[in-house]
């Protein structure tokens, strides 16, 4: 007798035990199953990226990446092979991933900021008496921030950079003055509007300050 409710006994367990195995495989298998909502996956977010299409610059948005990414170092250059009769590969000139999908807000962001740190852009040339006169007049306005002077003759890229701002700007003559991304005309034209104190009230509406640079030395003392 003993030994049959001892054999009862086992065979319950061993069903028991039995129910528990599956139920606990199927919570396991649960779990496993990705919820409404959830992220993608690390692959699955670069595979979208890799899907989104080459970033594309405007005329204005080029100009404004080129001349902050050849402001901000001096060593900075246009690689030789660019060919400067296209839209340069964003990638040469910006610092961020561009096929991101923020990558349009970011080169929006960046064209704001390009001429809110350099709103007096001078592309100059070293030998040429009309570049040291413009870097005269700009110089004698102690402007804040100063101006962005780019001596492109005898640059590493200047036999590309010559092209690629001719085509950007319309402009195949240096000096070459911008103030708030904008061409400010001729040499002459330039020398006419500083007579006139048009060239003090254009950079001011761009946001740098006429003798700002003046006042803030008198401040150290």
């Amino acid at each position: 007798m003993q030994g049959s409710d001892s054999r009862s006994l086992t065979g319950i367990a061993a069903q028991r035990l039995s129910r528990l195995s599956s139920e606990a495989y199927r919570l396991a298998n649960s779990h496993r199953k990705r919820p409404k909502g959830s992220t993608t996956s690390s692959s699955q977010a670069e595979a979208t990226t890799d899907t989104l299409p080459p970033l594309q610059l405007t005329p204005e948005q080029e100009l404004a990446a080129v001349t902050s990414f050849l402001a901000s170092l001096p060593q900075n250059v246009i690689p030789s092979n660019v060919d400067p009769s296209l839209p340069i590969d964003p990638q040469l000139v910006l610092d961020f991933d561009t096929r991101s999908s923020q990558a349009m807000t970011e080169v929006a962001q960046l064209e704001h900021d390009a001429w809110v740190r350099y709103p007096v852009v001078l592309y100059s040339k070293m030998h040429s008496p009309t570049s040291r006169d413009m870097e005269k007049m700009l110089l004698e306005l102690n402007l804040l921030p100063g101006p962005a002077i780019i001596q492109v003759e005898y640059r590493p890229d200047e036999e590309v950079l010559k092209p690629l701002l001719h085509r950007l700007t319309g402009s195949n003559e240096l000096p070459l003055l911008l103030i708030g991304g904008k061409v400010i005309g001729t040499a002459q034209e330039v020398r006419y509007m500083h007579s006139k104190g048009d060239l003090a009230r254009t950079i001011t509406k761009a946001g740098a300050i006429v003798d700002g640079a003046k006042k803030k030395k008198g401040r150290k003392h």
